[in-house]
């Protein structure tokens, strides 16, 4: 990789910042990497606020969902299959954007963000891609949210998509514990419950 300029404080921590927010549960840990998070009370009241770091983390999520967008975009112009319940919304997505260049403002991060049509999460520790709408997730049974919490990825969930590649990762995964559970190693009860 070709390094363009010199590498500061400002470009350490967006680098930071573009891991962190990528995994589940990613943003509220970089708040709190960061140190944004604080409560203010006034008035009797109590409000998260994120002083600074919101711009930050609309743009690290707006640039999430345009690389899971333009990777399946990729995946299916190869011939790559995917299935699942949202699967046609998820082709959808990939259909309608393009993303030329990177995301670079606030702006820009918010305007995606606001499109309810390019919602497309990939959570690759589920092995599967979210195709968010809100009114089906049922990540979301009590709460309430604007985002998917993958985390809790329900494998019934109407949101869900799978690429091959999923399936082959979610394929791979299940001969890894079949072949552990057939390992003289394994005490039975864990073996049982392996499989």
């Amino acid at each position: 990789m070709r390094q363009v300029g010199a590498i500061g404080t400002e470009r350490f921590r967006r680098t930071l910042a573009w891991h962190i927010a990528r995994r589940p549960g990613g943003l509220v840990a970089l708040a709190i990497q960061y140190g944004h998070m604080r409560t203010a009370v006034s008035a009797g009241y109590a409000a998260r606020s994120r002083d600074g770091i919101h711009d930050l983390l609309d743009i690290e999520t707006a640039r999430a969902t345009a690389d899971t967008i333009a990777a399946l975009h990729e995946d299916l112009s190869e011939g790559a299959g995917i299935s699942g319940p949202a699967a046609r919304r998820a082709i959808h997505a990939a259909a309608q954007a393009q993303f030329t260049g990177s995301i670079r403002s606030a702006r820009q991060a918010r305007a995606i963000l606001r499109n309810s049509s390019l919602a497309v999460h990939d959570n690759p520790h589920a092995y599967l891609m979210c195709v968010y709408n809100r009114d089906k997730a049922l990540c979301h049974r009590l709460g309430t949210g604007d985002a998917p919490t993958l985390d809790r990825c329900v494998p019934s969930c109407a949101n869900i998509a799978r690429t091959d590649r999923h399936t082959a990762q979610l394929t791979a995964q299940a001969e890894n514990l079949e072949e552990q559970a057939a390992s003289q190693m394994v005490p039975h009860p864990l073996a049982d419950r392996l499989l």
